[in-house]
């Protein structure tokens, strides 16, 4: 199931020897949805049609001397036999609390008191053998339709996508090799690639006119708002490279792509800290976004990254670095308006690509 691999990933027990290999396997595996570019929550099974359930066999009934005896005596207590000779137990017992609650009474009845007392662990063996409760799953492995087998969970995956983006970041602090890590950085946007605003509605089979966390297999369904927008708001941070280490905020846009600087000259509108519109220009080679409303510019460049920090009191303070000290931080996160636009040089070397 698609929560094993993000566990294992999201747990930093991986190198990225194993994170490749894990990811690389997804593809080929049976949780991958060639259709959707994507995954879903659990391989496709064959389920057990209805009329084949509750069925006790006959090994099990010759292993409970209670059991049998109850079925010589055409007692239904516990258990019946249907017209087509099939023994199963009677459907009062919706768990396995119901049927221990009435093996509890049988043991003061005296026909059975002595088998009940010696076989009570033993029926409640064959029940749980009968049922397989503790695989039980949910809708997603036992049912069809919206939320069935074969859905992709976007929550799920836009998870995974957040878990590759760790290990990409993990790979670059541990020093790992430059082709692995580019390796890594290609499994995350190729996972990228089957989610959100990658796809049109025509490539989802509809169009989100209602939020909805699956895409079902039988039929087409676009995701709306759901709880995988909170994965989005932290990968595209890190796409970003903006990072939050030790109370500073830094800018290592070691996964952004050049593609996305600006090609044109365009208007970029925003809120600042006052709740008032703003309108920049952005040049061609640049990209905005804001943080903690916030204006960021990145400007491609050929030197060294270097931040220009705009004050409100028209002064301007040159870092040369890629961080910002922990009192200049402090001021975009209280968001005092002391430093009203944040212009960072970014290196062309520095891109993923």
């Amino acid at each position: 199931m698609l929560e094993g691999q993000v566990a294992a990933l999201s747990s930093g027990a991986l190198n990225i020897d194993d994170a490749i290999k894990l990811l690389e396997s997804l593809f080929t595996s049976d949780l991958y949805r060639d259709d959707m570019h994507s995954f879903i929550l659990y391989p496709k099974k064959e389920i057990t049609p209805f009329l084949h359930k509750n069925i006790i066999s006959s090994s099990n009934i010759s292993k409970s001397k209670l059991l049998s005896k109850m079925l010589q005596n055409n007692d239904r207590t516990l258990i019946e036999k249907d017209a087509g000779g099939q023994v199963r137990f009677r459907p009062q017992f919706r768990n396995s609390f119901d049927l221990e609650a009435k093996l509890n009474k049988l043991k003061n009845e005296t026909n059975y008191n002595g088998l009940v007392i010696r076989e009570h662990d033993l029926v409640m063996e064959i029940f749980e053998k009968v049922f397989n409760h503790r695989n039980y799953t949910g809708r997603s492995g036992t049912m069809f339709s919206y939320e069935g087998i074969g859905s992709v969970y976007w929550h799920m995956v836009s998870k995974l996508l957040l878990a590759v983006q760790e290990n990409y970041f993990r790979s670059v602090r541990m020093n790992e090799p430059l082709d692995k890590v580019k390796k890594l950085g290609h499994l995350y946007y190729d996972i990228r690639s089957g989610l959100s605003a990658a796809k049109t509605p025509q490539e989802y089979g509809a169009f989100p006119f209602d939020p909805y966390s699956h895409t079902p297999a039988h039929s087409g369904a676009q995701p709306g708002m759901t709880g995988q927008v909170k994965e989005e708001i932290l990968t595209r941070f890190g796409e970003l490279g903006c990072l939050v280490l030790q109370g500073s905020v830094k800018f290592e846009p070691r996964l952004l792509k050049r593609n996305e600087f600006l090609t044109t000259k365009r208007v970029y509108e925003y809120y600042d800290v006052f709740q008032q519109k703003q309108l920049l220009t952005i040049q061609k080679g640049q990209l905005a976004y804001t943080f903690c409303q916030v204006p960021v510019i990145y400007t491609l460049s050929d030197t060294e990254s270097r931040i220009i920090l705009d004050c409100n009191d028209d002064s301007r303070v040159e870092l040369e670095s890629n961080r910002l000290d922990e009192k200049q931080s402090s001021y975009i996160f209280n968001r005092d308006n002391r430093i009203t636009q944040i212009n960072v040089f970014i290196h062309t070397k520095s891109l993923f690509d």
